[in-house]
């Protein structure tokens, strides 16, 4: 053989060699498997626990073992939980009718959560958007902050918009709260309800199951989910806008019993006149713990796309409206006030205005609009033309009525 050849020969074996060896090395030190991220660095698995095998039901949300991690230099870095759930969302698909979740959760020996997926099944359209909510929520988080993480926000098109990908990640917190349990207190006693979001809101006249989307487990019982109750949710009333509350329970066959209280806004605008004030889609909510006075009777809370724009309120009043003195009658207005306590919009409702109508009625409108504007501290000195005249008695009971309103709201 040549000496040239000979030299090309060993040349090409060191470089193979080298080649191999920071291969080796690459795989020592730089953090590729779903383990390894759990911890920014290469770490090996030990000493793994099964805790609860899969078990053969169509739904279940398990920690299915533990294990520890150390690092190159056989240092405890953390633990491992293998958290697994089969939940009832249907995939596109002929054989699996359930999707499936497997994820590896580390706590680091600093009590620092992150999540990385082992296995994701759910429908093709929102696994990026929750394999993005994972990688930018659940990493590096405080053990103790994961159950106040806010809740996946549907409408934010970055993270794929879409109930099954809403539900999805609200079930993979629960997932991790699960992990976090077990590494502070070991298996639950009490069973597990799945899938419980505490705040909820559904359109005035709108329809609603409380059950929907919820199941329960336990891990001596298994599936518990058509034990579920729903407490307290016959006084919630779908027609009527405001907030209550009601509490999802379910108990296992030791008597431990999960119960989680549920708030349940129906939004909707009562008054629905106050577009131009406030915008559409505003929704008034009515404040029933405010006190009432003899002439402002009510007062709603309105909101637009879930910020305060501001208040409205019933007024009424009875005074004597003819020239003669004999006929008295009570009127009602609706005052739209923005969050300064500017007077948007007054609505005075046909319906509920007993004094003459026609002519008489329309130039109270014609007044009320003079006030669209002005700021409720300066009503009585506001200047508006006060006309002599049947009508003279209803616009005075007008501006009585909004000083009424200024005494309630400015003091």
């Amino acid at each position: 053989m040549k000496r040239e050849n000979l030299v090309l020969i060993i040349n090409a074996a060191i470089m193979i060699v080298v080649g191999l060896l920071l291969v080796v090395a690459a795989t020592q030190v730089v953090p590729n498997a779903p383990e390894d991220l759990l911890f920014n660095q290469v770490v090996t698995l030990k000493n793994k626990e099964s805790i609860q095998p899969i078990p053969d039901e169509n739904i279940y949300m398990i920690v299915n073992s533990k294990e520890e991690a150390y690092n190159n230099s056989n240092q405890l870095v953390g633990t491992v939980y293998t958290v697994i759930m089969k939940n009832t969302y249907g995939i596109t698909g002929p054989d699996d009718t359930n999707g499936y979740l497997e994820l590896l959760v580390g706590i680091d020996q600093n009590d620092l959560v992150t999540v990385e997926i082992v296995e994701l099944v759910q429908s093709n359209w929102t696994i990026s958007g929750i394999q993005r909510y994972i990688k930018t929520v659940l990493k590096n988080v405080p053990a103790s902050e994961v159950a106040a993480i806010a809740p996946y926000d549907a409408t934010n098109t970055d993270l794929m918009s879409g109930m099954t990908a809403t539900n999805t990640t609200n079930w993979i917190k629960e997932m991790v709260l699960l992990a976090i349990d077990f590494h502070e207190n070991g298996i639950p006693q009490d069973p597990m309800l799945i899938g419980v979001e505490v705040v909820v809101a559904v359109e005035k006249d709108g329809t609603f199951e409380p059950l929907e989307g919820i199941t329960a487990y336990d891990y001596q019982d298994g599936d518990l989910t058509e034990d579920i109750e729903v407490i307290g949710f016959d006084t919630v009333n779908l027609t009527a806008p405001g907030t209550y509350n009601y509490t999802v329970q379910v108990t296992d066959s030791d008597n431990h019993t999960t119960s989680i209280p549920v708030t349940l806004t129906v939004t909707g605008a009562e008054i629905q006149v106050f577009d131009d004030a406030f915008g559409n889609g505003y929704v008034s909510i009515k404040d029933n713990s405010f006190a009432a006075t003899a002439t402002v009777l009510e007062k709603y809370d309105v909101t637009l796309n879930d910020v305060a724009v501001g208040t409205i309120y019933k007024l009424t009043g009875t005074t004597i409206y003819n020239d003669y003195d004999v006929l008295s009658g009570d009127i009602s207005l609706y005052v739209a006030l923005d969050l300064d306590n500017i007077i948007l919009q007054i609505d005075l409702p046909s319906a509920e205005y007993n004094h003459s109508k026609g002519g008489y009625y329309t130039a109270s409108l014609d007044f009320a609009v003079e006030y669209e504007g002005v700021d409720l501290a300066i009503v009585r000195t506001h200047g508006a033309d006060i006309l002599a005249g049947s009508t003279a008695r209803s616009r005075n009971l007008m501006i009585d009525l909004l000083e009424d309103l200024k005494e309630v709201v400015l003091g």
